[in-house]
Formats: structure tokens, C-alpha cells, sequence
């Protein structure tokens, strides 16, 4: 039973959903670059999901002129509920700092 499960999993439901996230990149990709506004990027240094070079993916789509990149030394995934207080600080001054102008 689970030799049948693993083998549906991998030769078809893993493969759509990875075409579906390609999809939604795809598509994501192409509204950012359309809309041009400014963006706040928070690249927090040791995110194990949102790697450093995806940030720089992204800001070449939206052009560096449209991206406001804030660093967070120290910083996870949740910068906003992070172990190092540092990195929550600098992030939640980011966004207060961004939502007011």
C-alpha cells in the first residue's frame, strides 16, 4: 500500500504541483513586472526559504529603482517573530518606516 501511494505521489501529484508553482511564478513574474511601483524586500541573511539569490531574482524583475532592500543580519524566515530581537526590530522599523511615506 505505501509502495503504490509513493509511486502516485512522485510520477503524479509532486509533477502537478510543481507545474503549478511554475504557473504561479510565471504568472507572478509577469505582473511585477508590469505594475511599477515601489516594493519593500526584506532580505533577512540566514532565510532558509527565500534564498538571497531569489531576493535578487525579484529586484531584477521589478528593477532596482522600484525596490526598497532592507538587509536583516541575523534574520529568519519570520523576521517579524524572530529569536534574534535585532532582527524583528530592524524588520518591523522597515515596514513602519515604508508604510509611512
Amino acid at each position: 500500500d505505501d509502495e503504490f501511494l509513493g509511486r502516485e505521489y512522485w510520477t503524479w501529484y509532486f509533477t502537478h504541483k510543481l507545474f503549478d508553482y511554475w504557473h504561479l511564478m510565471m504568472k507572478a513574474r509577469k505582473t511585477l513586472s508590469e505594475g511599477v511601483h515601489d516594493h519593500l524586500v526584506l532580505c533577512p541573511s540566514l532565510d532558509r526559504i527565500i534564498s538571497v539569490p531569489s531576493t535578487e531574482i525579484f529586484i531584477r524583475i521589478v528593477g532596482e529603482d522600484n525596490a526598497n532592500v532592507v538587509n536583516i543580519p541575523g534574520g529568519t524566515h519570520f523576521p517579524f517573530y524572530d529569536k534574534s530581537q535585532s532582527a524583528e526590530q530592524t524588520a518591523v522599523s522597515a515596514v513602519c518606516t515604508y508604510a509611512a511615506s
